[in-house]
């Protein structure tokens, strides 16, 4: 019953879509029929003209219905591929496999700033965040657009082209920049104020005053600790780029982990260095899932 709640936007297809599905529909119970999946007892002959049995009917809805829900519900399927006795990730590759229905992470909406990450251990996926999530907050997933390597209007076409919904997600809304044209020189500091204000103050990072007014409430927010947390970062950078480089993926996500708390203590997204980071822990989580070995010749 999970499978089959699933959205399918039935009422909102055309009368070619439809058709379309059914014909295939139509097509897969004729192969069912041919082989031993369904019972002898409900078959009926396959000629024109000759009606289905009402198990076949039944199963023909089926194979309609599913039909429907695929086009948005379904998940990819990968696995890792790598070179055999290569330790670093530079000629690693993710290879599409399948897809899959997964009845929960089907629940999740999407965003062009995603806050988790998949991968698959044998037959089943991990969901694993990549960016702190408190309680109250949206989990969300990503269909495939994201805003640091698409532009806005790119995104929206092919969310409304293949799954029929316009964008609303807060890098939509904000239209963040893609991660390339993100200005590394200008520091995002969310006020201290908290939520009941929710403003942000961007600065310089050559800036040399520590306290800054709110334009919205007028409080005063102290940026000393989120400037310590940077030059933190900074050194936590090129540990991490090390160990990855050197294959240790399980301390280089640590250390990745780390950073993104540091940021998300003061900063407010979109920031560059933020982004590079999650990209970082994406990587790292690649070797976690299923892993296929190839000679180095094969590559």
């Amino acid at each position: 019953m999970a499978f089959y709640s699933m959205v399918t936007h039935e009422s909102e297809r055309t009368q070619e879509d439809l058709f379309h599905r059914a014909y295939m529909a139509a097509w897969l119970l004729r192969v069912l029929k041919k082989s031993c999946y369904l019972p002898e007892e409900v078959k009926t002959q396959d000629l024109a003209g000759c009606p289905l049995s009402e198990d076949e009917e039944f199963f023909g809805g089926l194979l309609f219905h599913h039909l429907q829900l695929l086009q948005f519900n379904t998940h990819e399927i990968s696995e890792l591929v790598r070179p055999r006795n290569d330790h670093t990730l530079q000629k690693a590759k993710s290879n599409f496999i399948a897809g899959g229905l997964f009845c929960t992470p089907a629940l999740l909406n999407h965003s062009c700033n995603p806050g988790i990450v998949r991968y698959f251990e044998g037959t089943t996926m991990v969901v694993r965040a990549i960016r702190t999530i408190r309680a109250g907050m949206e989990i969300c997933d990503n269909y495939g657009p994201i805003f640091t390597m698409e532009p806005k209007g790119e995104r929206q076409r092919k969310l409304r082209l293949k799954y029929w919904f316009e964008c609303g997600c807060e890098a939509c809304v904000g239209n963040w920049p893609l991660l390339e044209d993100i200005n590394p020189k200008i520091l995002r500091f969310r006020c201290e104020s908290g939520p009941s204000c929710g403003n942000v103050l961007s600065v310089n990072v050559d800036i040399n005053e520590f306290m800054l007014n709110c334009s919205k409430c007028g409080k005063s927010t102290n940026i000393m600790k989120g400037l310590k947390a940077l030059q933190d970062t900074d050194a936590l950078f090129k540990l991490a780029s090390r160990q990855l480089e050197d294959g240790e993926h399980n301390k280089a996500l640590k250390t990745y982990l780390d950073i993104l708390k540091l940021f998300d203590e003061t900063l407010a997204l979109p920031i560059r260095d933020y982004h590079l980071c999650q990209q970082g822990v994406r990587l790292c989580m690649l070797p976690l899932g299923n892993t296929a070995w190839q000679s180095l010749i094969n590559l």
